[in-house]
């Protein structure tokens, strides 16, 4: 029986350095480009370039203040008064909807 001192399932295996692999695909691939590789370049150069120019930052939009006026009680207060008034005393009141003009 012939032993060996190697470990069976390691010993065919072949270690290679991570930079020298690097190295074999990068020949590989200047030697074989994938498909339509050579006419990439000009796309790369315009992304380039227009990844180099400065963006145009749009002017600032000028505020105005809002004209809306937030209803509140303080100007229906008389209105509401009157109807009331009206109302007790079983008249039309002088303004609204069903106000005779």
């Amino acid at each position: 029986i012939i032993t060996r001192k190697e470990h069976p399932h390691t010993r065919n295996l072949v270690r290679t350095k991570p930079f020298e692999r690097h190295q074999m695909y990068m020949r590989v691939w200047k030697a074989r480009p994938p498909v339509g590789e050579a006419s990439r370049s000009s796309v790369c150069r315009e992304v380039h370039n227009k990844l180099l120019r400065k963006e145009e930052i749009p002017p600032t939009k000028a505020l105005t203040p809002n004209p809306y006026i937030v209803p509140t009680d303080k100007p229906r207060y008389e209105l509401r008064w009157a109807v009331r008034q009206c109302n007790e005393n079983y008249e039309m009141p002088p303004c609204g909807f069903f106000h005779e003009s």
